[in-house]
């Protein structure tokens, strides 16, 4: 009788079967972190929880010299995907103040606000924070961000995609052919 591969070695995984991240049936919540802590925290909370600080690049000029950095679209603000047993732990890490809540309970992300702020960053388009301003509301119907919704914004002949992500009342920006987006009702 011969073995298979995976009788002779259990802690080898099924192909066939897909693999479900530890923390993908909790909710994402978002944590408020002291300023300019953000990666910090991330850094701190990495393996301990799903995390997410989507950054953006932008460029520093100093008298002296040029710097390309990489800093958070949502200034203070990094989402975990906790239960809600682990909010005590996350509270004691260095650097965070609170994990948002609406009265005791603690507030919900949508994941589809999530993974559309991945999409844009992943997107490659220029991407940078934005206030919140209200537009027309579109679709991207072209283009590496296709399905995503925002609103359009037209700044010095160029047009910006906004999303929002509601529970922190914050956007985010970015550029975007005007061909690649359809009005939506």
């Amino acid at each position: 009788m011969l073995l298979t591969e995976r009788e002779l070695c259990p802690s080898i995984r099924d192909p066939e079967v897909p693999e479900v991240p530890p923390f993908a049936n909790n909710p994402w919540r978002v944590i408020n972190v002291r300023p300019r802590h953000e990666q910090v925290v991330a850094r701190q909370l990495e393996g301990r929880c799903e995390l997410y600080l989507p950054t953006y690049r932008s460029v520093r000029k100093w008298h002296d010299r040029k710097m390309t950095l990489d800093l958070p679209l949502f200034p203070g603000y990094v989402f975990v995907r906790i239960n809600a047993s682990e909010r005590a732990r996350i509270l004691k890490t260095s650097g965070v103040r609170s994990l948002l809540a609406f009265g005791n309970e603690p507030a919900q992300v949508k994941e589809s606000e999530i993974d559309e702020i991945k999409r844009i960053v992943a997107s490659g388009c220029a991407v940078s924070p934005s206030a919140l301003i209200l537009g027309n509301r579109v679709r991207v119907i072209d283009g590496p961000m296709q399905g995503v919704e925002g609103v359009l914004q037209e700044f010095k002949n160029t047009c910006y995609l906004v999303v929002v992500v509601q529970m922190v009342s914050r956007a985010v920006k970015v550029t975007i052919e005007r061909d690649w987006v359809k009005g939506i009702r």
